[in-house]
């Protein structure tokens, strides 16, 4: 057994020790929401209402117009929930350097790393933490909320009981000096050196020719035609007129134009996809009636807008 080999069984050892002598607080793999939550962020709260950002402890929402304008506080400055306003004295729960990092540019959708049914929106840098609608995983291979079988949450499998001496390994999926030891149904993160990659085929931290570890990151949607639908400030999304498996998400003026998983629609009660019984769509086709039968009819709107689909 080598160095890492070594080094990763008198951690797994601690930990397990540690474990048998504490209760340890289960970590939820996924949080369900249960008609208790959604994406809207402003709903019903007033205007110019200040909401904290679920994704950063330095940046916060204005509601305007009913839609969420996004703000960082300025440098050295963390966001005071219980006042409502950025705030410069010391918070130990608040460290920007190790918080989410989005891409500075563009509109990226990224996994979390904890949670099976949630995922971060990135509009420009700013992190918007993101749920599916309750039952569904977000998919990291096609960006989409989806049946979890279908999305194959890597959180989901640790089995849910584990013998002390019987460990369950599991790499991760974005990150190769990542892995994950399973305990009790939980996923414990841990982290190989800098510079050393996870290996898992023989479930240890190696060198980086012995892991052979490579991933794909997720890629960015597909940028949208210019002036597809005129958009405000804030970040928000925007049901298709045409069609109830299209939605689009406005973005600084911006607006991309975003398709739901085959089978599900876009309910803009909550702004996610959805089961098609739990979600009231209306197009806005015209129709006309021939011999008491009714026909839809293409305006030139509709031909403008099923250029797209």
């Amino acid at each position: 057994m080598n160095y890492f080999g070594l080094a990763t069984v008198v951690v797994i050892a601690c930990y397990i020790l540690s474990v048998a002598s504490t209760d340890v607080q289960r970590n939820v793999r996924n949080n369900f929401c249960n008609n208790t939550c959604n994406n809207n962020i402003c709903g019903d709260h007033r205007e110019r209402a200040v909401i904290p950002s679920n994704g950063s402890c330095t940046q916060y929402f204005v509601c305007v117009g009913g839609n969420p304008q996004p703000n960082t506080c300025p440098k050295g400055h963390w966001f005071n929930p219980e006042e409502s306003r950025c705030d410069s004295s010391v918070n130990e729960k608040c460290n920007p350097a190790e918080e989410f990092k989005c891409p500075p540019t563009g509109i990226v959708f990224l996994p979390h790393d904890e949670y099976c049914d949630k995922y971060f929106m990135c509009f420009a840098g700013f992190p918007v933490l993101t749920s599916c609608a309750d039952g569904l995983y977000f998919d990291r291979e096609s960006l989409k909320c989806d049946y979890p079988e279908v999305a194959e949450c890597m959180l989901e499998k640790c089995p849910l009981s584990t013998e002390p001496f019987e460990i369950v390994f599991l790499p991760s999926n974005v990150d190769c000096e990542k892995y994950y030891i399973c305990y009790n149904g939980k996923a414990i993160e841990q982290y190989c050196a800098p510079g050393i990659h996870w290996n898992a085929v023989t479930n240890q931290c190696d060198f980086v020719e012995n892991a052979r570890c490579s991933y794909e990151e997720p890629e960015e949607p597909q940028q949208p035609l210019p002036h597809e639908i005129a958009c405000g400030d804030g970040i928000y999304f925007e049901a298709h007129p045409k069609s109830c498996d299209h939605f689009f998400i406005c973005s600084f003026g911006l607006s991309v134009m975003l398709e739901c998983a085959p089978g599900f629609k876009f309910d803009d009660k909550n702004n996610w996809c959805n089961f098609p019984e739990h979600v009231e769509c209306k197009t806005k086709s015209k129709t006309k009636t021939f011999h008491g039968h009714s026909s839809s009819v293409l305006t030139l709107e509709d031909i403008v807008y099923n250029r797209f689909l």
